[in-house]
């Protein structure tokens, strides 16, 4: 992963600014323009808009600009304060396609037959079981789904209720519900065999609970998310 810092440190004597900052030494490109553009509106407070712009090379779809502005005051000057940092992830596992504003997932459609093994193989790769965040996402996962037909029509996911019965929650200790996407299959979740602690989605996108150990292989979803540290399974329960 590449990241570039930067801060910038203006006097607040304008009703406008525009600056450019440029950078020469960037690995991917033979220079890099961050052009900011600030103004003070009618409330009297500071708006401000930014660009960047590689003169040599595309930008990368997937990199991430970071921003912070504040305000701080000494001896009755006002100085408005840009902090940020440009990053640009590093390649992405073997075998993970991206889909543009939603990330990066690979299936596997052999699977296996126990939740912690799909773990164990996410995390192996550098990624993590996925976690559906939005309805967009679902929809990329079940394009996935869609292209195996002949697999079994559920695949595990990134959360559970082994902890409490009914109370779902993600790899990482986040509640289900505050995920962005909680829609669950027809009658689910519903413990039909009294051991259905792990999460799965169908083929068509609804939530399901599932047994962690089965007797065949059962799919699942990996996700890379090359801004998340916990992808090193440090921190995944």
């Amino acid at each position: 992963m590449q990241q570039l810092t930067f801060c910038l440190l203006v006097t607040l004597s304008f009703a406008q600014l525009t600056t450019q900052l440029s950078i020469a030494s960037w690995p991917s490109a033979d220079n890099i323009e961050l052009t900011i553009t600030a103004h003070r509106n009618q409330l009297g407070h500071y708006v401000s808009k930014w660009a960047l712009k590689d003169s040599s090379n595309a930008l990368p779809e997937n990199a991430k600009l970071d921003v912070k502005t504040s305000v701080s005051e000494s001896q009755g000057r006002k100085t408005l304060i840009f902090q940020g940092a440009y990053t640009v992830p590093s390649s992405a596992p073997r075998g993970y396609e991206y889909f543009p504003g939603v990330g990066y997932y690979k299936f596997y459609p052999k699977g296996t037959k126990s939740y912690s093994k799909a773990m164990d193989t996410c995390i192996n790769d550098g990624a993590h079981l996925a976690i559906l965040n939005s309805e967009a996402e679902m929809k990329v996962l079940r394009s996935i789904f869609a292209r195996h037909p002949d697999v079994f029509r559920y695949a595990y996911l990134g959360y559970h209720d082994q902890a409490e019965e009914g109370k779902f929650f993600t790899i990482f200790g986040d509640p289900l519900s505050k995920t962005g996407y909680e829609r669950w299959d027809e009658g689910e979740p519903n413990q039909s065999y009294g051991n259905e602690d792990c999460g799965t989605m169908h083929r068509s996108g609804g939530l399901n609970d599932s047994p962690c150990e089965r007797d065949f292989s059962m799919p699942f979803f990996c996700e890379y998310d090359p801004f998340l540290e916990q992808n090193k399974g440090n921190e995944i329960q």
